[in-house]
């Protein structure tokens, strides 16, 4: 069961094991967290959530994650469960609390939509944020009856339909450093370098989305040494190919995805679609056509 320290500053674990977990996403220090906490490493991340929680607090847990991630886990006994988001907002997670007491969450707005009871009027502070700055900021929606939990927050909610909402994480602001712009250079490489080995982490090859600008580009120069890189890149059928120079300039190995189709609902399957032909593919060799519903959608190419 899960209890409220002293202070309320803290939710600690107490009771009952195993709490159940489900976790939508990816943690990218999943591996350094089973060796920490002496699980196997094919562990699955609510598998090794389950087991931190068993010595540490949610806030204390939650904090130690790193990725893309949006969940909750359930005090059975205690009717309470707990709604989290990571730490920069990266996964969407919905809620929706009805007149009735039933609550209903999910990663996807529609979903919620169609549920009974949900309060679907539309929230007039919410639409007015949306004009006035582009975006309606959590924890609202366009809709009174639905929220969303915001970004390093979790959030409980209780039998009796009792919400409470927590902030676990936010960013540390340092003073500016006094360093010399070839050390900061230096000092960028070297941040960019841990975090994109950590999200890598004991992996003998990366595969990188090229769109042709400085990011993904930069990600995947700083580990061409380190790493077999493997590119993959989109193309709309008929259009100019932008990236047909870039697999010589960093030395790597890069396919492109030319789609006949203009819905890209389905893109990261295809993408996964790619990685996985590459380890069983003749580098010289056309890759293949990608399907959806038994449909040709697309042509994945080698150009090497």
């Amino acid at each position: 069961m899960w209890c409220q320290s002293s202070d309320g500053s803290d939710f600690v674990l107490t009771g009952q094991q195993p709490i159940p977990v489900v976790i939508d996403g990816c943690l990218n220090n999943r591996r350094e967290l089973c060796r920490k906490f002496e699980l196997s490493a094919n562990t699955g991340a609510a598998d090794v959530m389950c087991r931190m929680l068993s010595e540490m607090s949610l806030p204390g847990v939650l904090n130690l994650l790193n990725g893309s991630f949006s969940g909750i886990c359930m005090d059975e006994s205690r009717g309470e469960f707990y709604l989290f988001r990571d730490h920069l907002g990266q996964k969407s997670l919905f809620y929706a609390l009805t007149a009735d007491g039933n609550c209903y969450f999910s990663n996807r707005l529609d979903y919620l939509i169609s549920m009974p009871g949900v309060d679907l009027s539309i929230d007039l502070e919410a639409l007015g944020n949306y004009f006035a700055l582009g975006y309606i900021a959590s924890p609202r929606t366009i809709y009174c009856g639905i929220r969303k939990v915001m970004a390093g927050y979790f959030v409980r909610i209780s039998r009796t339909a009792d919400l409470i909402s927590r902030r676990y994480w936010q960013p540390n602001f340092i003073p500016k450093r006094n360093i010399s712009f070839s050390e900061a250079i230096e000092e960028t490489r070297g941040n960019l370098e841990r975090a994109i080995g950590r999200c890598l982490d004991n992996y003998s090859d990366a595969s990188f989305m090229l769109s042709g600008g400085v990011d993904s580009a930069v990600a995947a120069s700083l580990l061409k040494n380190e790493y077999e890189v493997i590119g993959v890149t989109l193309q709309m059928q008929g259009g100019c190919f932008a990236l047909k120079d870039i697999d010589k300039s960093l030395g790597m190995r890069l396919f492109v995805l030319c789609f006949f189709a203009i819905d890209l609902s389905f893109i990261f399957d295809a993408v996964y679609c790619a990685v996985k032909s590459v380890e069983k593919t003749d580098p010289k060799e056309r890759v293949g056509v990608f399907c959806r519903k038994n449909k040709k959608v697309g042509v994945i190419t080698n150009l090497n």
